[in-house]
């Protein structure tokens, strides 16, 4: 429901509802920090399936855990973005945050800016946590490059044999340390993405997780995914067809020179 304008102005609280998937609640970072920057007065009480995501973030005052507490109503619910933006075949083809930021627009009846991108906020300790953890997988002379080799819908999986193939004919000069398989912390996970060599992943929660946390290097495989809607600026990608291991190897060689 659209906010009248003067009412909205004078709310001390907005309640922002975030969609309950992980990589969607790191992009509503962005909308977040919009938000805040619009009515910076205004204290931000948001709505999560996963508080941990969003902690040190400045902009947000209160977070609540949708587990346990849920608003009677929202100034801005993004649960349903993706359909009611239908992000698939918006043109022009725009990121996923720019879509929330445009929804929050249409329900509250203002302008937010569009200069914030998706954060998290890592500590020294997570941090170190992350490089004591790397530290067991790296051997010397060789780069280590963090993966999330599955995701939860199987259109957007690479096949298990030619990430294996992948980890063949790359063995003298790359050790893969798969996120998937090796289960860290969420927080602890997108720290390792920040201090390996870097990164090859597909369309899935640390692909904005790694972006968010300022990870360098990274490959993202998007066999279905539009790469204007899911990627970010300083991420190089793969798409549809183009995704064979010749491919994949000499992507990882033109972003990591070796």
């Amino acid at each position: 429901m659209r906010t009248d304008y003067h009412s909205l102005m004078e709310k001390k609280v907005l309640a922002i509802r975030l969609n309950d998937a992980l990589g969607c609640t790191v992009i509503a970072s962005a909308p977040l920090q919009s938000l805040k920057k619009r009515f910076p007065r205004t204290r931000l009480d948001v709505y999560t399936k996963y508080p941990d995501l969003l902690e040190n973030l400045p902009d947000i005052n209160r977070i609540y855990d949708t587990e346990k507490k849920e608003s009677a109503s929202y100034d801005v619910d993004l649960r349903n973005y993706l359909h009611k933006r239908n992000v698939g075949k918006n043109k022009p083809f725009r990121h996923l945050y720019i879509h929330m930021i445009e929804l929050a627009e249409e329900q509250l009846g203002t302008r937010l800016g569009r200069d914030s991108l998706p954060k998290i906020n890592l500590t020294a300790g997570e941090l170190k946590k992350a490089r004591e953890i790397v530290r067991e997988f790296k051997k010397k002379g060789k780069l280590l490059i963090w993966t999330q080799s599955r995701t939860s819908t199987e259109a957007k999986d690479w096949p298990g044999e030619k990430w294996e193939e992948l980890a063949e004919r790359t063995k003298d000069t790359i050790v893969f340390l798969d996120l998937h398989k090796n289960r860290l912390p969420r927080r602890i996970a997108v720290a390792a993405t920040a201090v390996c060599d870097g990164g090859l992943v597909l369309d899935t929660f640390l692909l904005h997780g790694s972006n968010a946390a300022g990870a360098k290097n990274v490959v993202a495989l998007l066999p279905i995914s539009n790469p204007e809607v899911v990627t970010y600026e300083n991420q190089e990608y793969l798409h549809g067809k183009e995704i064979t291991v010749d491919n994949v190897v000499k992507k990882l060689k033109n972003v990591l020179v070796f």
